[in-house]
């Protein structure tokens, strides 16, 4: 009787009677559920059945989709040629005789063990792998959820002729690139995209091709650049160059056609390798050298400086999350201030702003040397914000100096991330209106990314009264004329902004900058930290300090800033302090 019915629903099965099929649940779950036949109903699906009846099988109970059966060749004879072994899942079958839609439906099904039985036991069709692959790109994806990333499958060359199966986990939130195996199944790249390693070979000293060599690289590139960026996802960027070889054991240089791709030495899914050389007309060919780089448009998302930012950016607002008491144990204000500069300080990410923006500053002879006796959280935005919606810290003061006696004043203090999914891959600046940059003299938003700086002595050759630029939390993008006199200041109560001072604190040898129409000022409550930059030749932008605070002159209606010199800055806080920079 077991057998006869086994044939029935073989039928059923074949026949792809969907009515009779969804009957099958009352008789083979619910009246035997103690049923002990060595062949099982999945099995016959899997060879024989649809993918609809695995959707409706997923609404059945006591369904285990990994067990091992007994294969009964009386039942799929003609099926199961291709099988020896004795036991499998249904996944397993239907792997083994190409029912691509099948294993398309179960694999969503199955438990890592039985997806690596497949991978590691059986050849199949490309259009097979691609199935396993995407499935699996669906998981990490799910695993790395809070990278919010983009995975890309594919494969690597071994070396011994045979490849082995990569998954490329691409987010701007990765902050150390980590390799990883994935439980058997393929190996696990963590990249940022717009973070590089550095090539292993060097371009030549040469960068500007001769006429000749420049005629060829341009015909190769005309003639083959359709088909590359067709037939490779991962392509970026395509250009031509001398690159320095060794042939014969002598250095030449070489003009090839540079690829530039997002991870070197993996194939994409489905996707072949990079070719070694382009043909040209009368059978020429120009050698390829693979690299890897990015292009990106100039324009970046951003937001306002008191939102907060999942990647944070220069111009934020940022504020003291850990509270403090006066002497007599009255809790004191938190203040508000700016993101400055990005920095890596003992090689950890992190920025600089103003001392004075986390620490009261109670007598004018107060001198602050802080190197993290305590902990002091520092939140973005701040916790007054209306924006804020949390008080999470996204890091922690790690050095601050306040030192009036100073040859030049300081006022600095170092903050290092603690959340790390916040550290930027960029030199991005939040902005609040987009009027605020065009009338400082940009397209749009800027980037600083090459920690290019102006000390003092080299401030002192500009012409009178270079422009610079700033980037606050209050009044965002601000242009003025930067005085290369030294200015020294001293507030009558609180001018510069520093909590609780009501004495006289001298800040000596600053900047003092005017603005420049139509941001006449230059600097209000709130900008203190904020990076302040003059532009080179070619545009980029250079830093030449830190706005700490303003003054108004009667002979001036408006709001002047002051500004540190970055170079007193960074010596200030010491050796192991440097400007950060981005790719």
């Amino acid at each position: 009787m077991i057998i006869l019915g086994a044939e029935l629903i073989t039928a059923v099965v074949k026949e792809n009677n969907m009515e009779a099929f969804m009957s099958l649940e009352d008789t083979f779950v619910k009246a035997y559920p103690h049923y002990k036949s060595s062949w099982r109903l999945l099995h016959i699906v899997a060879v024989y059945g649809t993918a609809e009846m695995i959707v409706c099988m997923m609404r059945w109970k006591r369904i285990d989709w990994d067990r091992q059966h007994t294969i009964h060749e009386e039942l799929c004879k003609l099926a199961l040629k291709s099988v020896n072994v004795k036991e499998a899942t249904a996944l397993y079958l239907a792997t083994c005789v190409d029912r691509t839609e099948i294993v398309r439906s179960l694999v969503k099904l199955a438990g890592e063990d039985s997806i690596r039985s497949c991978l590691q036991g059986l050849t199949f069709s490309i259009e097979m792998e691609h199935v396993f692959m995407l499935e699996l790109a669906d998981r990490l994806r799910q695993k790395h959820a809070g990278l919010k990333p983009t995975i890309v499958p594919g494969h690597q060359n071994e070396g011994n002729g045979t490849r082995s199966r990569v998954f490329i986990v691409y987010s701007v939130s990765v902050v150390q690139t980590e390799d990883y195996d994935f439980n058997g199944l393929g190996l696990v790249k963590l990249r940022n995209p717009y973070v590089l390693k550095k090539a292993k070979t060097s371009s030549s000293g040469e960068t500007v091709l001769s006429q000749m060599d420049a005629q060829r690289v341009k015909e190769a590139i005309r003639t083959h650049c359709d088909r590359l960026w067709l037939r490779h996802s991962n392509l970026n960027i395509i250009t031509g160059r001398y690159v320095k070889t060794n042939r014969n054991g002598s250095n030449k240089d070489e003009a090839c056609v540079l690829l530039y791709c997002s991870t070197k030495g993996v194939i994409p899914l489905g996707e072949e390798e990079f070719p070694r050389t382009l043909c040209i007309k009368n059978d020429n060919r120009i050698n390829v050298v693979v690299r890897e780089g990015f292009f990106r448009f100039g324009g970046y998302m951003t937001d306002s400086s008191s939102r907060r930012h999942s990647t944070l950016k220069m111009g934020c607002e940022i504020g003291r999350l850990t509270p403090q008491y006066d002497a007599s144990g009255n809790r004191i204000p938190n203040s508000c201030g700016t993101l400055g500069p990005f920095v890596l300080y003992n090689n950890n990410p992190g920025f600089i702003s103003c001392s004075h923006v986390f620490f009261d500053m109670p007598t004018n002879a107060y001198a602050l040397n802080f190197s993290a006796q305590q902990i002091v959280e520092v939140v973005q935005p701040s916790t007054d914000s209306t924006a804020s919606v949390n008080n999470t810290a996204c890091g922690v003061v790690a050095r601050a100096v306040f030192a009036p006696n100073h040859p030049t004043s300081i006022d600095a203090a170092v903050v290092v991330l603690t959340d790390r999914s916040r550290v930027p891959s960029a030199g991005h600046f939040s902005n609040q209106h987009r009027s605020s940059y065009i009338n400082a003299g940009f397209n749009e938003l800027p980037e600083y990314n090459n920690a290019l700086t102006l000390g003092r002595s080299d401030v002192n050759t500009l012409p009178s009264k270079p422009t610079v630029i700033k980037f606050g939390s209050k009044t965002d993008v601000t242009r003025g004329a930067l005085s290369v006199v030294g200015t020294d200041v001293r507030p009558f109560a609180k001018k510069l902004g520093v909590s609780g001072s009501s004495d006289k604190v001298l800040m000596k040898n600053q900047y003092l900058v005017t603005g420049i129409y139509p941001s006449m000022d230059f600097f209000d409550g709130g900008d203190s930290g904020s990076a302040v930059f003059c532009q080179d030749v070619s545009g980029q932008l250079v830093c030449v300090g830190m706005a700490i605070g303003h003054c108004v002159l009667n002979d001036y209606p408006y709001k002047a800033g002051i500004v540190t010199p970055i170079d007193a800055i960074l010596q200030a806080l010491g050796p192991n302090i440097t400007l950060a920079t981005f790719p």
